[in-house]
């Protein structure tokens, strides 16, 4: 599947964990809250039963997201100038700690202060998806891109499927619900600790990895590898930027729709087709592991048609996000219209749900086709807006529907869910660009066109990939006036490299 495993196969298999553990982290309450709020089936546990109202629910399902705004922004530069690895293990042990807080915060304070749990929680695993981005601009090499991509991000509907598929297995354990947030919660504390220990922020920093494969990663990136270090963030020509507004409310409009029916399927399922809590689990995760599965092998289809067809990446990029929102607008519109029985509406659920996979071969890969140098920081501003949506989506719906069982206020929020995805792709369409933009090259970043220059302070990873900030030249100008560098013409190169910017390479155009 990959060309000649390597350590950054590891790499890559490590950050998928982390997104099969952060979306365990992320869904363990919309399954959950079934059971919490369950006042007709008869469960083995011991666990307390929540008064909730709906809107009451919809106010616990949310209050992740809000707290996932908050460290967006910041996460995805920090994570490009510094360790995207220690913050990834930091957000992770912290959100374990906080999960295993949460059934005594929802036993003796009430959904308020599961509330405030949730929130905490989302704060810190807003660092996770930035800093995820900002190493796989790093370790996936172009040749890999989609499948790695696929393989990364599908961690999403594999742990979403596993939390359901447990979900009701624990729920009816003598513990009850808490097991699930228990035991995603230690999940995520072992995984911080594993990440602290084996992660790496780049192949230069990877202690045991070959010489051979460092080289294959440098020539795969080319001139349009990902290197930001030190060197400061376009604030304005990215906010500026009209490719990532597109970009930015596609992303919003795909979450809408996804979180509204991954959040909600257990409780349509349950109220709406009588579907048994202990049974809910398993039909409720057919979904994402079909979009799991079925990403991955989509993926290694779209690399190997890139590589004999030629296809251009923004055909790729459009062609893929399209059957991903329209194929998903259209299952949610045939649900709205057609009344469907227990059986039909699984079947559409698990279509609409499954063909989101090839968003990862869509949007998701565009923040790095537009700046591979601040993927991690374009990423962190469109999923600020994103998570506004996954906020908006869940409570929208529970707002609409005043009877859980009422099956035509479930329509409404199908089609609601089904305009957002057709318009959020319209826009990408007409508005989105796959071409490195001019911003993602500073002006103060030279090429040096001597390789055998010698100086203790600069970093010698940065002198034989021939890149420079202003201040390094500087230095070693400095230096060499002094003969404490061993190069005598030095001054001469660095006037040479100051005269000329580093050329930007173009993407190939449609």
């Amino acid at each position: 599947m990959f060309k000649k495993y390597g350590r950054r196969h590891e790499q890559l298999g490590m950050l998928s964990l982390g997104t099969i553990i952060d979306s365990a982290l992320k869904v363990n309450v919309s399954f959950g809250i079934v059971a919490m709020t369950n006042h007709c089936e008869k469960l083995t546990s011991s666990a307390p039963v929540m008064p909730w109202t709906p809107m009451e629910q919809g106010l616990v399902l949310s209050c992740f997201f809000l707290g996932y705004i908050f460290l967006q922004i910041p996460s995805g530069p920090l994570s490009s100038r510094f360790s995207a690895v220690h913050l990834i293990s930091f957000a992770f042990f912290t959100a374990g700690v906080l999960t295993c807080l949460a059934p005594a915060a929802a036993i003796h304070g009430g959904y308020q202060c599961l509330m405030v749990v949730r929130f905490l929680t989302g704060l810190v695993q807003g660092v996770v998806y930035p800093s995820v981005k900002t190493l796989l601009s790093k370790w996936a090499v172009p040749l890999e891109r989609s499948r790695s991509y696929s393989f990364v991000f599908g961690g999403t509907s594999l742990g979403s499927a596993l939390t359901m598929l447990w979900g009701g297995v624990l729920a009816e354990t003598w513990i009850g619900w808490p097991m699930l947030f228990y035991l995603s919660g230690l999940m995520a504390i072992l995984y911080g600790i594993m990440v602290f220990v084996f992660g790496s922020n780049s192949p230069e920093d990877h202690n045991s990895m070959s010489d051979w494969e460092k080289q294959f990663i440098a020539k795969s990136f080319g001139a349009n590898g990902a290197d930001s270090e030190g060197v400061p963030t376009p604030w304005r020509e990215i906010l500026l930027s009209g490719p990532l507004w597109a970009l930015a409310l596609t992303h919003a409009a795909g979450c809408w729709g996804y979180w509204t029916v991954l959040s909600l399927t257990p409780t349509y399922l349950h109220k709406v087709h009588h579907i048994k809590w202990s049974q809910n689990g398993y039909w409720s995760a057919i979904p994402s592991f079909v979009n799991f599965f079925l990403g991955v092998i989509l993926a290694f289809l779209d690399d190997k048609i890139q590589k004999k067809v030629s296809l251009s990446k923004n055909i790729s990029r459009k062609m893929w996000n399209t059957l991903a929102f329209w194929g998903t607008a259209g299952a949610l519109f045939a649900m709205s219209m057609s009344n469907p029985g227990a059986a039909a509406a699984l079947g559409l659920l698990s279509f609409a749900t499954a063909i989101t996979c090839l968003t990862n071969m869509g949007y998701l890969m565009n923040h790095n086709d537009l700046s591979p140098n601040f993927a991690g920081t374009l990423f962190a501003l469109t999923n600020s807006f994103a998570n506004i949506a996954s906020v908006l989506g869940p409570l929208v719906s529970l707002t609409v529907i005043t009877d859980m069982k009422e099956l035509c206020e479930w329509n409404l929020v199908f089609i609601l869910a089904a305009i957002v995805l057709f318009v959020g792709n319209l826009v990408f369409l007409v508005s989105g660009s796959t071409e490195v933009q001019p911003w993602n090259a500073p002006k103060n970043k030279y090429v040096v066109d001597k390789q055998s220059i010698e100086c203790p302070s600069v970093n010698t990873d940065r002198i034989n990939q021939k890149r420079f900030s202003l201040a390094e030249l500087e230095y070693m100008r400095r230096m060499s006036v002094g003969n404490e560098l061993k190069r005598p013409d030095v001054p001469e190169i660095l006037e040479e490299s100051i005269a000329e910017e580093t050329p930007t390479d173009k993407d190939d155009k449609t």
